[in-house]
């Protein structure tokens, strides 16, 4: 049996100033950090590192990932370091957005994704908001629909 872990690491690093992805402020003072990240064989030998620089706006306290080094970041100005910054969104949400919308037809088994995917909408845009709403609006349709036709099947055989 394998036994895959990992262990994170978090370096802090210089603040910046930044133009928010999220609030739009711009000029905002932001702290930096550096993750790095292993993923180990049973817990102790390293067998993958993932490193990412993320800038948290002070603004709005949101997170954004930095396509660069952290010392890129350091000596970067807001209109520079803006084309290197992209919104941290979770992949987990995203994905229960979209497997909620295409299940919303099976009652029960699509409300689940689409409300976990209802609680992660607010990671990103317009587009991806609007989604999780209609996921959840037809998932809760369907389900509501499946309950009270299994509750009218289950009163017809009763009164016969």
């Amino acid at each position: 049996m394998m036994a895959l872990g990992s262990k994170v690491y978090n370096d802090a690093g210089p603040e910046v100033a930044i133009d928010c992805l999220w609030c739009g402020r711009q000029s905002v003072k932001a702290r930096t950090r550096q993750q790095t990240e292993w993923l180990t064989l049973f817990h102790f030998f390293p067998i993958l590192r993932i490193r990412n620089v993320f800038v948290r706006c002070s603004a709005c306290g949101k997170d954004m990932i930095a396509r660069c080094s952290l010392a890129e970041v350091e000596h970067s100005n807001p209109v520079t370091l803006q084309h290197h910054l992209i919104r941290s969104e979770s992949f987990v949400g995203r994905v229960c957005i979209l497997v909620g919308l295409l299940l919303c037809w099976a009652p029960i088994v699509g409300l689940i994704p689409a409300i976990i995917g209802f609680f992660y909408r607010s990671q990103f845009g317009t587009a991806m908001k609007t989604l999780s709403r209609i996921g959840l609006i037809l998932s809760l349709l369907t389900t509501a629909l499946g309950i009270t036709a299994l509750l009218l099947s289950h009163a017809a055989s009763q009164s016969q």
